[in-house]
């Protein structure tokens, strides 16, 4: 929302993972009123055949003499592994378009370490998290001190979520009689639980979190600065224009030949 963000495309492997993260992202993001009016898959095995699926996506010719024609979405969601959205992001570029924000699982996260991540194709890319290493909340400092303390070393999501878990059961207690007494007991330990990792909810026997936003970078991943992503999606469609003018000015002189 804060970026303006109101319809998306959705870019998946077809392996089991993709094909349902693809679905289920399609079906909250109808849920919260956006449109995904595009959908295309790809076969992992097949990397010659992404080139064709990224420009399907745009709506590209590959004519270098005219401009791709405006995508009907913002953002892009790509649910795959870093390591193969390290080859479909240049894609993008190679087809001049490089406004896009590009979306991706919490999978990300586990594969960034080694990445060797080329910044120029990751500014405009986040991916949520449920643990922030930075995270200075009274919460976070009781388990970061624990750890140290205990020759643990640094913690990391799954500390910080069994930590959370065994706080939480605490604040939960029993004598629930019915699911419907559960249910209530479980929404309001969540209200008053003071969380390490992102909050969570129950909502009706729903479960929701409120996830981290990180952008990756070559020294891992970082808290996503929303205002510098769009400043630099501004500056982009600026330097979009210009080119759409300079092949414009390049045709009428064509034409008057």
């Amino acid at each position: 929302e804060q970026l303006g963000v109101t319809s998306y495309a959705v870019l998946y492997p077809q392996d089991r993972f993709g094909t349902a993260m693809s679905q289920v992202f399609q079906d909250q993001a109808r849920m919260l009123g956006a449109s995904v009016p595009v959908v295309r898959g790809y076969e992992v095995e097949n990397p010659p055949g992404w080139t064709k699926a990224v420009a399907s996506v745009l709506g590209a010719s590959g004519d270098k003499n005219s401009m791709n024609p405006e995508p009907p979405y913002q953002a892009v969601f790509m649910p795959d592994s870093l390591f193969r959205v390290q080859q479909l992001a240049p894609l993008f570029h190679y087809f001049e378009e490089t406004r896009l924000l590009f979306l991706g699982p919490q999978l990300w996260s586990q594969g960034l370490a080694d990445a060797k991540l080329e910044v120029q194709y990751f500014d405009l890319a986040v991916f949520p998290g449920a643990w922030s290493p930075d995270l200075n909340s009274q919460s976070a400092e009781s388990l970061k001190r624990g750890m140290q303390e205990g020759g643990g070393g640094e913690p990391d999501m799954w500390s910080a979520l069994g930590y959370d878990f065994v706080r939480f059961c605490a604040l939960l207690g029993g004598g629930q009689g019915s699911a419907e007494g559960f249910n209530r007991a479980l929404a309001e330990a969540a209200a008053r639980m003071p969380w390490a990792i992102a909050p969570m909810h129950w909502d009706g026997g729903r479960l929701s979190q409120d996830m981290f936003v990180f952008q990756p970078t070559q020294s891992g991943m970082v808290k996503a600065e929303l205002a510098k992503i769009q400043q630099t999606r501004e500056m982009r469609q600026i330097r979009r224009d210009e080119r759409r003018a300079q092949l414009q000015e390049k045709k009428n002189k064509e034409a008057k030949q």
